[in-house]
Order: structure tokens, then C-alpha cells, then sequence
């Protein structure tokens, strides 16, 4: 049976009974992500004990059809009890054939590499693709083999930070301004793309959440009681992430970030936590942002995208000539800018 959620308490009951599930995944972080003309929508499937649930966020392409897109981060389906007796054809064509009743032409969802199951559950439905790597915290590894993995660079950089810093989390309307103060000044010397300007409200409602736990953590002098560097994390059951960081511009030199990152691995190596997510980077290993990153950990992991076209008629008749014949990756193609 495949039904659509669209109310938070119906959506994040279902994620709850899940055996694994991300914040990127609740009714919260679609809701703030969403952009004018996007609906949050989770499709869920229950065949015997079985059930898969994935979101999206449906958008209309016209009067009549409409698909589908995963908002930022590391989403596909979440399930329960996808064993050697799951059946991928009939999850696969009640899939199909919701999208088909629902005019939704294709369908669009980055994954997630920490979740068990996915490649089971999308075995027979829409095709995956790899593009690129992340780099993650071993969360079960002993927390002296952790630091074992760390580059010399990093170690002499963090013994030097301690002495002269603390850290503390953000607890009031203030902190959560101060730091993305700084975090908005790291954007504009990068010249980043508007998208990732995220307001108030999206730091409030994730920080607030019941579904994950999640933390402005910063690093203060000690001295000059400035902020010196900030970073937004935020875990659930068995799957934590480092998911914005930022640096004081006066204080970019020591590199305080390196102090945090090392304090939010301590802080989540406990209970079930498996993985500690640092994200990926362009240009790969050799890019900058993993080379930061591998000083914490060599730990790689492959990050995929899935791709479905449901209304393979309706998908090529969407497209303009130049579309068709573009040399382009880009999914879906009817909405290829040219």
C-alpha cells in the first residue's frame, strides 16, 4: 500500500518507527527548506512488516504535471525490515504507479550513504549515480584511535588552540545571531551561492526540533571573549553531521574550526552514534575543503544520486530541441536553463 504524508505528526511517527532515519529526512527540515511553490511530501509503502518512506518536495511543472526534488543534504528512502523477503518488483511498480496516477513526471532525491537498505530498496526502480565522496568520523572507533588519524598539521594546531580557548553552545537568540554574523561574512568572501544564506528561522526550527538533536557549538577566547569560530552540527540515533562551519576572519590564521570539529567528535561518540559527517568538497580528494577535512579522518565514503523518469512520453515531450541535444548531465532536462 503507498499513501502520501504531508502533516508533521503523520511524517515524523513514520520516521520514528524507521530502524534509521536523518534530520534531513523530518517534516522540519523540508519545512524550512522548501521554496515558494514547493510542497513537502513523504511517500510511504507498507507490504506485510515492510515499509519504506521517502520525501520529496513535489513542483508543479504546468497546469497539469508536476515532479519531484530532494531538498540539500543526504536523503533517499528510510525503511523497516527491507530483508531477503522484501519484493522489490511490487514496491517498484506501486512506486510507478503512484507517481503515474499523481501526473508526476520524474523524480529526483540525492542519498544517503549512512543509511543501510537504500540500494535494496531502489534495486529495480530509476537508476543511481556517483558523484563524489564524504569524508565521516568513525563514531565506533576508540575516541586515542580517533585522534591516532589526525594529520601532525591539525594536532599542533588544536594543542596550541586549548590553551587559549573554550568552547560553548549557543543558547540564546545572541549566540545564534553572532554566529551566523560570522557565517555570513565566510559567505561573501567566498562569493557563495544566495541559497546558502539561511535565515533565522531555519536555525531556530532545527535547533528546536524533538527530531534531532542539534547545537550551534563556538569557540571562545579567552582572553578577548570573541567568538572565534563557529559550527552548526546536529545527529540523531546513529548518524551525526558537521553541517556549517565558519570562521572569525580575526582569527582565521589558527584555524579555531579544527578546535570545534575535534569537540564535536567527543561530544557525539556515544550511545548507537555510528558516523560523524563532514560532507564532501569540490574537486574531490585533491580539492581544498576534503583536504581539510582528511586531516580529522581518512574515512571516504561514495555519495550518489537517484534519478526516475515515471512518464517517459510526457518527460521527452516537456523538452525544447536544445534541451534534447544539450551535452548535459543536468536531471530533470526539460528544466535546463540554456
Amino acid at each position: 500500500m503507498m499513501e502520501i504524508l504531508k502533516n508533521k505528526e503523520d511524517w515524523n511517527n513514520f520516521l520514528i518507527r524507521m530502524e534509521s532515519y536523518d534530520l534531513y529526512h523530518t517534516f522540519e527540515y523540508h519545512e524550512v527548506m522548501k521554496k515558494t511553490g514547493e510542497e513537502p511530501i513523504l511517500i510511504t509503502y507498507k507490504n506485510n512488516n515492510t515499509e519504506i518512506g521517502f520525501p520529496f518536495l513535489k513542483r508543479k511543472i504546468n497546469d497539469e504535471l508536476y515532479d519531484l526534488v530532494s531538498v540539500h543534504g543526504y536523503l533517499g528512502p528510510v525503511s523497516i525490515n527491507v530483508d531477503d523477503s522484501f519484493d522489490s518488483d511490487n514496491f517498484s511498480k506501486e512506486f510507478l504507479n503512484l507517481l503515474q496516477r499523481e501526473k508526476i513526471v520524474s523524480a529526483f532525491s540525492k542519498l544517503n550513504p549512512y543509511l543501510s537498505k537504500q540500494s535494496e530498496a531502489l534495486a529495480k526502480l530509476g537508476t543511481t549515480e556517483n558523484v563524489g565522496e564524504l569524508v565521516y568520523f568513525d563514531q565506533q572507533m576508540d575516541v586515542n584511535d580517533q585522534i591516532l588519524c589526525y594529520k601532525k598539521d591539525t594536532i599542533r594546531l588544536i594543542k596550541k588552540l586549548k590553551p587559549i580557548s573554550t568552547y560553548r553552545m549557543a543558547t540564546n537568540s545572541e549566540d545564534i545571531e553572532a554566529f551566523m554574523e560570522i557565517y555570513y561574512s565566510n559567505l561573501d568572501r567566498l562569493n557563495a551561492n544566495k541559497s546558502f544564506y539561511y535565515n533565522k528561522d531555519y536555525f531556530n526550527t532545527l535547533l528546536n526540533s524533538d527530531m534531532a538533536d542539534a547545537n550551534i557549538i563556538l569557540a571562545i577566547h579567552n582572553e578577548t571573549n570573541e567568538i572565534m569560530a563557529g559550527v552548526f552540527y546536529f545527529g540523531t540515533k546513529h548518524i551525526s553531521h558537521i553541517e556549517l562551519a565558519c570562521t572569525n576572519d580575526q582569527y582565521y590564521n589558527i584555524s579555531p574550526v579544527r578546535y570545534l570539529y575535534d569537540q564535536i567528535r567527543e561530544l557525539c561518540h556515544k550511545d548507537e552514534m555510528n558516523y560523524l559527517d563532514m560532507g564532501g568538497g569540490s574537486g574531490g580528494r585533491e580539492g581544498s575543503l576534503m583536504k581539510f577535512k582528511s586531516c580529522f579522518a581518512q574515512n571516504y565514503v561514495d555519495f550518489n544520486i537517484w534519478k526516475l523518469i515515471a512518464m517517459p512520453d510526457e518527460y521527452d515531450e516537456l523538452q525544447t530541441l536544445d534541451q534534447k541535444n544539450a551535452d548535459s548531465n543536468f536531471f530533470p532536462k526539460y528544466r535546463l536553463n540554456l
